[in-house]
Parts: C-alpha cells; structure tokens; sequence
C-alpha cells in the first residue's frame, strides 16, 4: 500500500508538470513528460521534437521558461518553453559547443572547441564578453554559487579560476593531463575536477587537492544529490554514490545497458526522499527515488521510456505554477459553509459573512471602499478651502522688495557706470579712444596721422607724386629736364667745321 507521504508526493509531483528534456546525437531534441500513476509509478510520454540543428546536440540547459541547445553545427538556438517556439538563433563561436551553464536568471556562459568562453544577457541574447579562455577548446566550465567565480578546463591541460565582477583570469593551475569536466559543490566550499576515471576532490580554502578518488572507469557525468554527496555514471554501466567528506562509497547498482551520458537531481518531493533521472547510450531515461535516510540501499526504478536514439545530453524544465489549495484550507470552508446553512441563512447572508477586512476606509454614505486611501499631507492645508497649497512656502534666498514682494532678479554690483537721468547702465562703457577725436563732431577721425614718408604739395597738401631723387644725368636749363645723351669724351677728333667726328683716324704712314 501506498503511504500518505508518497501520495502527497505524488500529487504534488501531478501537479508541477515536470518535463524531461533530451538532445541524441540525430540532431533531434525530444522532451517527455513526466506523469504520477496512482500506483507511485511514473510514466514518461512524448510531449515534442525538434529538429532544428544540422549537427549532432552536445548540450542542453534550461533557465525558467528557456531552453537553450548547442550542437556541433556551432549554433546556439533558443526555445519558449511556454511557447513551444523557437525565438532566436545565436552563432558567436567558431567550434563544436561544449558546455552550456546559467547562473540564475540573468546570465548564460557558453563555451566550444574555439577555446572562448561567451557570456550573454538572459532576455536580450546580446554576447556581452568573450573571454580567451584555452588553446584546443574549453571541455567544461562552472559557476561559483554566489556568481563572482567560475572554474574552466581545457585541452591544454589548465585549471583557470575566473573573476566575473571584473571580468578577467585570476589564476593557472596546470594539469598533468586534459581534464573532462569541473564541478561546483552546492555550498561552494569545494570543486571536482574529473580526469578520466579519476575525480580529484579540491578545497577552496586550501587551494589544493584534497583527495583523489578512482572509479576503475571513465566517468561520464556526476551531479551532487545533497552538499557532500555526488551520483557519479560512467562508461561501467552503473551508478554510484559516494561521500566526499568521509570518503567512502555508500551504494552502486546496475542501470543501464551501455554507458551513462547524463545525470540530474529532481527537486526532492518529501524530506525523506528525492528522484535521480539518468539517461544513456542505449537510448533509455530511468526515473530513480533514492530514500536519503538509507543512502546505502539501491534506490528504487519508479519508470524508463526508450527513445530509441542516442543520448548526448539532457535537463529538467519545472514549470512554476501556484500551489493547490490544501486539505486544510478545503476543509475549514467547508465546515463553515455548513453551520451557515444550519442557522437557515440565504446565499446572501453567507456571502456577507466571508466578507474581509477592507483595506480601504468605507464610505459612510454608500458603505463601500473609497478608492483612494487618506494619508497625512505633506503639503501646508489652505484654511478657507480645505485642500493642500499646491506651493510649499519657503525661506526666500533674494531679497523681497517691498512693493512686489519678490523681486524677479538680485541684484549685483553693476559693471558699468549708471546714467544720472535715467538710472540706468549706460549701453556703451567709455574706454580710452585709440584715435584722436574731432573737436567739431565729437568722433574718432577716419584716419590716424602718420609721419608722411613723402613731402606734401604746399598747394594741395598732398604727398608728391614723385620723390625727388638727385639726377644722374645734368639738367637741360632751358627745359629743366635730364638731358637725352651724356656727354662723353670723343675718342674720335672733331671736324672743326661739321664739328662731328672725322670718319678715319690719321694715323703715321709707314713707309
């Protein structure tokens, strides 16, 4: 028989609506919905496919009524769950996406073989910044539970510790070889770093490992079921739990028939017990209830649906819906209801009688709620009309003239000189004139006087057109004018009659 903590939990479970979500390496993105039996059992029928990727989906990730896919075609496509369309296509790296985390509800990292870390704003879908985070591609990365950290590995054997207030590298922690996957505990106070088959448990305050733990085979996926307790799958087929604090191994059990691909927690339904959902290769999602006060026994298989394709990846969307009314509730409104109708009152008066406690003061006139609320006025109330002064009165900072009482400008020491008639600045301030005045119009003159480079005309008194120079050439004293031809000394003798020179020179003949 069934318990009446199991059927509330599975009542509960009805009505959240929980919907499992796949990406297969056929590019196909399935969802299934999860459904209580009367028996506790749970079945798991299709709700939709996608196929909207070219290439094989290597991550999922879901935050409130989103669903965000990657795959190897370098593609990041957006989903309304609510919805159920596609709203948005993102392609901002240049590889294979690897890993898909939301911190909360406001931001979203992706990383891919390009070796960049992306950070988008929920709601906008705008890349905010890109971090150059490894050489060979970032294999996974992790968000610190208060948001101001975050963990990647790489292919080029590093551990690289981020700060996200600033947005930068804070350290390097190199490792001997390529790690799989990092993984935050849920009170930050660890990380799990996997390489291989080896998981190597790191204290944040020490900043080194604390210990090591190997599985004897490559693990595929890990997720921590409570603060220091991890569900670990891998390529052996099983699942197992295992203590990190106390080191030891609590429970293994057989679940599927090829390797495990990935793992993930559904919120716990009671306090004694919680559901692990995993999915593999061979195509099956399992539906486990792991009892949390006998950790050490194998949990029950509540359902499994086949899918018939290849698992890569998946995730759980919780619709938020309001809480059922409870038994409670029910029953007092119920019992109520029945003594109204015992003491013969009509549907009126029982409607009367569940009236609340307004919030708002009643009208005496009409015994209805006034529509606004009265509180204390900060505004002065005017005496004659009762109402609040629309200006509050304050200390004046200018001073009041008395026949106004308020002046509109201050006043100031004036600049410049006031006119003794009218009381008013004057509109031009006298300076010093430059050029001296005429005594008969009282204005600058035109033109400054200047020392004439050039003698004045006693007559016009203007400058002379032409400055005397001294004359290279003598004077004709009739004309007064330079004489056309210099004389010069003939080197020819005169004809004293032509008085011309004489065409031959005599020279001595000899003989």
């Amino acid at each position: 028989k069934q318990t009446m903590a199991e059927c509330e939990a599975a009542g509960h479970m009805a009505a959240r609506n929980v919907e499992i979500i796949v990406g297969t390496y056929e590019e196909f993105i399935i969802g299934y919905q999860l459904t209580v039996q009367k028996d506790g059992k749970v079945s798991l029928t299709q709700s939709f496919t996608d196929h909207s990727h070219t290439g094989s989906v290597r991550k999922i990730a879901i935050s409130g009524k989103f669903l965000i896919s990657g795959g190897s075609d370098e593609i990041l496509r957006i989903f309304n769950l609510s919805s159920r369309f596609e709203v948005g296509t993102i392609m901002e790296h240049k590889g294979t996406i690897t890993d898909l985390v939301f911190h909360g509800s406001q931001y979203l990292f992706s990383t891919a073989e390009d070796g960049n870390i992306c950070i988008f704003s929920r709601g906008k879908w705008e890349c905010e910044k890109t971090l150059k985070a490894h050489v060979g591609g970032v294999t996974s990365f992790a968000v610190h539970p208060t948001g101001k950290l975050a963990l990647s590995v790489g292919k080029d054997k590093s551990l690289r510790t981020w700060n996200l207030i600033k947005g930068r590298r804070a350290f390097i922690t190199n490792l001997k070889t390529v790690a799989d996957s990092v993984h935050w505990s849920p009170p930050g106070t660890h990380y799990l770093v996997v390489k291989g088959s080896c998981v190597d448990v790191y204290e944040v305050s020490l900043g080194q490992v604390v210990h090591s733990v190997d599985f004897k085979e490559k693990v595929t996926s890990l997720i921590f079921i409570m603060d220091d307790i991890i569900a670990v799958g891998g390529d052996g087929k099983n699942i197992c739990l295992y203590d990190i604090t106390t080191k030891l191994e609590l429970v293994q059990w057989d679940a599927h028939t090829m390797r495990i691909k990935s793992l993930r927690v559904i919120p716990r339904v009671a306090t004694e017990d919680l559901w692990l959902v995993s999915a593999s290769s061979d195509g099956t999602i399992k539906v486990w209830n792991i009892e949390l006060l006998s950790l050490s026994s194998a949990p029950k298989l509540l359902g499994e649906v086949n899918t018939s394709c290849r698992i890569i990846c998946m995730d759980i969307y919780l619709p938020q819906q309001k809480m059922p009314v409870s038994n409670v509730e029910k029953a007092v409104g119920y019992e109520l209801e029945n003594k109204t109708q015992a003491n013969g009152s009509s549907e009126e008066s029982v409607k009367q009688k569940k009236k609340k406690k307004l919030k708002k003061p009643l009208n005496q006139e009409t015994n209805e709620g006034l529509p606004i609320k009265k509180k204390k006025l900060k505004k002065p109330l005017n005496q004659e009309t009762n109402e609040g002064l629309p200006i509050k009165k304050k200390k004046l900072k200018k001073p009041l003239n008395q026949e106004t009482n308020g002046l509109p400008i201050k006043k100031k020491k004036l600049k410049e000189p006031l006119n003794q008639e009218t009381n008013e600045e004057s509109p031009v301030k006298k300076k010093k004139l430059k050029k001296p005045l005429n005594q008969e119009t009282n204005e600058e003159s035109p033109v400054k006087k200047k020392k004439l480079k050039k003698p004045l005309n006693q007559e016009t008194n203007e400058e002379s057109p032409v400055k005397k120079k001294k004359l290279k050439k003598p004077l004709n004293q009739e004309t007064n004018e330079e004489s056309p031809v210099k004389k010069k000394k003939l080197k020819k003798p005169l004809n004293q009659e032509t008085n011309e020179g004489s065409p031959v020179k005599k020279k001595n003949k000899l003989l």
